[in-house]
């Protein structure tokens, strides 16, 4: 059956980077601010409501986000970056249905911008860049307890500090992948979100990366391994590969791996790997984002009417 596309002229920020789904109806996406150190730009947002199919342009005092830097979780969406009138990392709890924001200050004397955040059994993950040194960038990671809001710091191995990295979870187990020119290669780790005890997988998992997950099989882009894969979080095997997404991917109403890019939309099948290719009615740039609510599946795109 071929693939039905409809454009709506509503809101969406500006190279919208990342985002999530509430409640299977709310789309938060947040654009990408490349503020430098000491900028007083604030971040943009939009909640799309997939149920009325309209959307609001709300911003925030965060800056330089990237892919990763925001997750859902308890009916709200989570964001870290930076604050942009000050050195703090904070973390903004979003509320889908008003749009409102709280702020949680979880770490401070930031130099550099960017962070990363993902939730699992209870805690979030953070990882945030504190300076740019080469050949290796220095970022701190810590677990926030999601209902007390505190930070707490971990203990083991050390997560790589490259800016460059990739994470799933799965029961208390998160697993990171991170790679950059420092010191090449990839470096994995699972992190205990309950203890905060960090584990070196170098060598002993296969961990490609993260992506949307169907029980306890992760799909997974090549970025961190080629080519792309269904992964089982249960035995940190791989099960089959599959073809390289055109971006990040969702599953769709009927099953099946969709991603986009500014002028194609592709499904591939997670079990056969069978793939196909469609074009867009209208090309667009900034299209890169895919979420499924509401039994559809939409894409924000920053680009202008």
């Amino acid at each position: 059956m071929a693939i039905t596309a409809v454009e709506h002229a509503e809101f969406a920020p500006r190279n919208p980077l990342s985002g999530c789904v509430i409640d299977d109806r709310y789309i938060v996406t947040m654009a990408y601010n490349s503020s430098t150190a000491g900028g007083t730009t604030p971040t943009d947002y939009a909640v799309f409501d997939a149920v009325t199919e309209t959307s609001n342009m709300y911003s925030f005092p965060l800056r330089n986000i990237d892919g990763q830097s925001m997750v859902p979780y308890n009916g709200y969406a989570w964001a870290i970056g930076r604050e942009y009138a000050g050195t703090n990392f904070v973390i903004a709890r979003i509320n889908p249905v008003s749009g409102g924001y709280t702020l949680f200050t979880v770490a401070s004397g930031a130099r550099g911008n960017t962070a990363w955040i993902y939730y699992q059994n209870g805690w979030f993950l953070c990882s945030v860049l504190n300076t740019y040194d080469a050949p290796q960038d220095a970022r701190s990671h810590f677990r926030v307890n999601a209902t007390t809001m505190i930070a707490s710091g971990l203990t083991g191995a050390g997560i790589y500090n490259k800016s460059t990295s990739t994470m799933a979870g799965y029961g208390d187990t998160v697993w990171t992948a991170q790679t950059g020119s420092g010191f090449g290669g990839i470096r994995r780790r699972g992190v205990a979100m309950s203890t905060g005890v960090v584990t070196d997988l170098d060598g002993t998992s296969s961990f490609p990366g993260g992506g949307p997950r169907v029980g306890t099989t992760l799909y997974t882009g090549g970025i961190f391994t080629a080519p792309a894969q269904a992964w089982d979080m249960s035995t940190e095997t791989m099960i089959r590969t599959l073809p390289d997404p055109l971006g990040a991917m969702d599953v769709g109403p009927d099953g099946l791996l969709y991603s986009v890019n500014t002028t194609t939309v592709q499904a591939v099948d997670g079990i056969t790997g069978a793939s196909r290719t469609e074009t867009f009615p209208v090309t667009r740039l900034e299209r890169s984002l895919v979420f499924r609510a509401n039994g559809k599946l939409w894409t924000p795109s920053g680009y202008p009417l």
